[in-house]
């Protein structure tokens, strides 16, 4: 499960770090582009959510399937990201590691 879970935070990873390059780019620029600035920042503020809504879905349907040693792979999630997971997929992460420290 490591793996699955790994590779799809790869690719979410990999769309955010585009939209952060975007909206770098733009604030380098310092000219009139202030529309397409905000527009990037929206993107970038909207795919945040939605990567965050996306991971606690994946975390709430695989919560029997996901051990402990699975959830080192939550540290490759971006601050932004996890800032906005919901109270409902950190309860699950602390339910996965507490059946499993007690296992151990």
């Amino acid at each position: 499960m490591y793996e699955k879970l790994k590779s799809t935070i790869e690719s979410h990873n990999a769309h955010y770090e585009k939209l952060n390059d975007d909206v770098h780019r733009l604030e380098s620029l310092m000219n009139e582009q202030s529309d397409d600035l905000e527009i990037a920042k929206h993107k970038r503020w909207q795919y945040i959510h939605d990567y965050a809504s996306f991971l606690s879905d994946f975390i709430w349907r695989h919560k029997t399937d996901l051990h402990i040693k699975d959830l080192s792979a939550l540290d490759l999630v971006p601050y932004a990201v996890w800032r906005q997971m919901s109270q409902k997929s950190e309860m699950i992460v602390r339910m996965i590691e507490k059946i499993y420290s007690e296992k151990l």
